[in-house]
C-alpha cells in the first residue's frame, strides 16, 4: 500500500464502497447510536431519570476535583469515588458504551463554560479517569463472574 504525506498510516479514502463515510456532524451521531441501558435505565423512568442525574452529578463532580487538585494542593484520592461510581454502574449492568456516555455527558457540559486552558485540564483529567473508571467496572464484572 503506498503511504502518502496526507495519508501517513495507510487509511483507504472515506470515498472506499467498502468504508462508507462517517457523518461529521454530533447530533447525526447521536441520531445514529443506539439506545443504551444506562440512558433507558431499569424499571421505571422516574427511577432511571433520578440514577442517571446521581451518576452524572458524582462523575462531574470527581472531575472538577481532579481538575483542582491540578492548580491547588488538596488532600484527595479518587480512589474511593470511582470505586464506588463503578460499583453503582455494575449494579446497574452498565457497558462501558455507557460509561463513554457518561462521560461526554459531563464533560459537554464542563467544556461549555471553560476557559480553553480550564478545557485542556478537564479533558487530559477526563481521560484519566475514564480510563480509570472502566477498568474499575470490568474488575467489577470480573469478580462478579469469579464468585
Amino acid at each position: 500500500m503506498i503511504q502518502h504525506k496526507s495519508n501517513p498510516f495507510g487509511f483507504r479514502p472515506a470515498t472506499d464502497s467498502s468504508n462508507p463515510p462517517l457523518k461529521s456532524s454530533r447530533e447525526g451521531v447521536r441520531a445514529s447510536l443506539v439506545q443504551s441501558r444506562f440512558s433507558s435505565g431499569h424499571g421505571s423512568d422516574k427511577t432511571a431519570a433520578h440514577l442517571h442525574g446521581d451518576f452524572v452529578d458524582r462523575y462531574s463532580l470527581l472531575l472538577d476535583r481532579a481538575v483542582h487538585r491540578r492548580f491547588a494542593p488538596v488532600d484527595f484520592t479518587p480512589s474511593t469515588v470511582l470505586s464506588d461510581l463503578s460499583e453503582g454502574l455494575g449494579q446497574l449492568r452498565a457497558s462501558a458504551r455507557d460509561v463513554i456516555e457518561l462521560h461526554g455527558r459531563v464533560l459537554e457540559r464542563k467544556l461549555a463554560t471553560a476557559s480553553p486552558d480550564l478545557q485542556r485540564a478537564y479533558l487530559e483529567e477526563g481521560h484519566l479517569l475514564v480510563l480509570e473508571l472502566m477498568g474499575r467496572l470490568l474488575s467489577y464484572y470480573r469478580s462478579a463472574c469469579l464468585s
